[in-house]
């Protein structure tokens, strides 16, 4: 709120010295009798932390003395997370919320609203007075089983006139609904734009299915914050919401990284996803004993450590390979990890939305990463086009040049032996039609395999890549060697792998200029791997040479075939000199 120093003088008085603050609830605490000189000293304003074996409520005390009007008089305290009885020497002055018993979600709680509380005529007096606060730490006795933000006291504690509090009150009440509504557009602004317009910009992505997922799964978290209980809203529990978002948004954010690189084994993900779901079964299901409860709730403590380690990792790896746009997802990813834990946002004023907050950076951060993607698949379509363009006409010239000197020469002439046997009648003339025929038919069928690849026609892709290989061994003098089992694949499937094996052998080839290339083929787990090395000239020469060669788009075409199967490529320099390069494929059972 911020009161003046000269106003708390004349008007006002801040209560924020010797609090003391005990775990548990016993109804003695309530009164002034009680002697609480044994309780730990807490600061307030402050945040509280829910301990392993701790009871999910807990008591604020602080004796005071006041100089103040006894009439007319109230206490405001600015913020206080969840629940709470207020209660001044021994009589309930005021309490908002329910205390829910321990591991259940049934209401709609306060998560970081102003109370106001009148003091009623002749309860307050000059000399020790006691007020008590009772607050709910968390949901069950477990570390960390508390809702985002933390816990406690997290305002000023204010004695002062009922009706210039008030004023304050009402003020305080109005901000924080309009900030809630404010968080509550942006998510769904944030959802429609992820629905109606990366899907259509970007396509088919598998990336997609998660990114909306973890978008909802937050707008769930941003929607339980005070809105509901200020506006009385009751078709849904917001403590519901606020569990099932702490529940499956780490996964969410970990399948979202993983579509994106897809460097583990599905099964993996599928398998935290499975548990954290037992895990929500057993939390929410009343029958179960709290014990299991518990021991579910640390086991979802670890899984989601792992999932936002690993989405973690993923970011930094994607920032280290340069990918576009993941800068921005690091820094997103980075800033909701860091608004998670309340004590680390740098100003207290943040602290009661941290995560909001959080979650709002990261769900934008995403966004324009997106748009800048968008931005330069728009400058890779547009010399995507220009170079298609350019390929076309040179085919076409080609073909046209191949057929004018190579086949068109051949059959003119056999024209002209024909004619000569037919004017000379010399049989001589029919040996030289046999070569001319002869030669055009090479000539053919060497036009028709640089169209169409007819090795995959007569046999699997392991045996085509092998009668390839010797053939390139023996069209360029040097060593190929191939490694593979015998896989037989959907033939469109086998027509693009043939194609990256092609393109990455010529590469070598020519901008390499080695003595020897291992190809190695392997299928495991539904995983296609094609692994070519080369002894050549080096990392550094070869790619800047091949990247020379195609007008600065390096390895576009490569990279589209391989962007087309959802697979991964990595080029990193051979162990001992050359290059080394690995494609990844998924190859799923209708392949």
């Amino acid at each position: 709120m911020g009161c003046s120093t000269e106003i708390f003088a004349n008007k006002y008085q801040s209560l924020e010295d010797n609090w003391r603050f005990q775990y548990g609830d016993e109804a003695q605490w309530s009164t002034n009798l009680f002697d609480d000189s044994h309780w730990p000293v807490v600061s307030v304003p402050g945040i509280l932390n829910q301990i392993h074996g701790r009871s999910r409520n807990g008591w604020y005390r602080i004796h005071f003395d006041t100089q103040l009007s006894k009439i007319s008089q109230s206490i405001l305290i600015e913020s206080i997370r969840h629940s709470d009885e207020t209660w001044l020497n021994g009589v309930k002055i005021g309490a908002q919320g329910s205390f829910e018993e321990r591991w259940t979600f049934n209401n709609t709680n306060p998560q970081s609203m102003i109370r106001l509380y009148g003091i009623p005529e002749g309860l307050l007096i000059e000399r020790d007075n006691v007020l008590a606060i009772k607050v709910a730490v968390g949901f069950g006795e477990a570390w960390g089983a508390l809702y985002p933000g933390g816990a406690g006291i997290y305002g000023d504690v204010i004695l002062g006139s009922s009706n210039t509090l008030q004023k304050s009150q009402q003020n305080q009440l109005i901000i924080t609904s309009s900030l809630d509504v404010l968080f509550i557009t942006l998510a769904l602004v944030d959802v429609l734009i992820i629905i109606f317009l990366l899907k259509n910009a970007l396509g088919n992505f598998p990336e997609f299915k998660w990114l909306i997922v973890s978008s909802l799964l937050m707008l769930m978290g941003t929607m339980s914050h005070d809105f509901f209980y200020i506006h009385r809203l009751s078709f849904v529990d917001s403590n519901l919401f606020l569990i099932l978002t702490l529940l499956f948004t780490p996964v969410g954010v970990a399948s979202y990284f993983w579509s994106q690189n897809r460097d583990i084994k599905a099964e993996y993900l599928q398998g935290a996803a499975l548990c954290c779901l037992l895990c929500a079964i057993i939390i929410l299901t009343p029958s179960v004993p709290a014990y299991f409860k518990v021991a579910s709730w640390y086991l979802y403590c670890i899984i989601s450590f792992l999932c936002f380690f690993y989405a973690l990792y993923i970011a930094i790896k994607r920032v280290y390979q340069g990918d576009v746009g993941s800068i921005a997802q690091l820094i997103a990813l980075a800033a909701y990890l860091y608004s998670i834990r309340t004590q680390w946002m740098l100003h207290e004023n943040f602290g009661h939305r941290n995560i909001q907050i959080g979650s709002l950076l990261y769900r934008y951060g995403i966004l324009f990463a997106y748009f800048q993607q968008i931005a330069h698949l728009r400058l890779d379509y547009k010399k995507l086009s220009e170079r298609i363009v350019n390929i076309t006409e040179k085919t076409r010239h080609s073909l046209a040049r191949e057929l004018h000197d190579g086949l068109g020469q051949h059959l003119a002439s056999m024209k002209m032996h024909i004619q000569l046997q037919n004017n000379k009648r010399v049989s001589s003339h029919t040996d030289y039609v046999e070569i001319e025929l002869k030669n055009a038919l090479l000539n053919l069928r060497r036009l028709i395999n640089g169209l169409h690849p007819i090795e995959i026609d007569e046999c699997c892709i392991s045996k085509a890549i092998e009668k390839k290989c010797l053939s390139l061994s023996h069209q360029y003098g040097i060593e190929i060697l191939f490694q593979s089992g015998t896989y037989k694949l959907d033939k469109e499937i086998e027509q693009h792998i043939f194609r990256i094996f092609q393109e990455c052998v010529a590469n070598a080839i020519k901008h390499g200029k080695p003595t020897q290339i291992i190809v190695i083929m392997s299928l495991k787990n539904q995983q296609l791997t094609l692994t070519i090395e080369d002894n050549g000239s080096g990392f550094d020469t070869e790619v800047e040479q091949v990247q020379k060669a195609n007008g600065g788009f390096g390895y576009i075409s490569l990279n589209e075939r391989v962007a087309l199967l959802n697979g991964a490529i990595k080029i990193v320099p051979g162990i001992h000199c050359g290059v080394q390069l690995t494609i990844t494929l998924p190859i799923t059972s209708k392949h």
